[in-house]
């Protein structure tokens, strides 16, 4: 996998992932996730409630760019209020029950083009993909 450490283009936009989960930084295997997660994107930020979360969102350069994992609980209530920002580039709902999750994600443009997911590889393995593809292309709108 290739690194990219604080990518920022010729447009001085920065590539930040946030991670807002309940349990992102108890659980063992969220924490070693971490890691892996930062050898693709090293501005990774971590939440573990909405509030915090959703303000260092607005915070943050309309020209910067998020990629945002959430869980199926939070993300519930995070992106209908988030989701049209700007900064938001792309969410992934990291969930164990897709079904269900489907069902509210398919409301919002951003989640359904990147979807929701169960497994962790295959987050890995998105996020990855969808990041050489944005840094390749140069794009700055969600990919369809």
């Amino acid at each position: 996998m290739a690194t990219i450490q604080g990518l920022q283009d010729n447009n001085l936009e920065t590539v930040y992932l946030i991670w807002l989960d309940a349990v992102v930084n108890q659980l063992q295997e969220n924490i070693d996730a971490q890691q892996q997660i930062r050898s693709i994107i090293n501005h990774l930020k971590t939440f573990q409630n909405v509030q915090d979360c959703e303000k260092y969102i607005n915070q943050t350069s309309k020209d910067d760019r998020i990629l945002l994992i959430v869980s199926g609980q939070l993300g519930q209530e995070i992106v209908p209020r988030i989701h049209h920002n700007r900064q938001i580039f792309s969410i992934y709902v990291y969930c164990m029950n897709k079904a269900k999750n489907e069902e509210w994600a398919k409301h919002f443009q951003k989640v359904t083009i990147k979807g929701v997911i169960t497994e962790f590889n295959d987050l890995l393995n998105q996020i990855q993909l969808d990041h050489s593809k944005r840094i390749e292309n140069r794009v700055d709108e969600p990919f369809i």
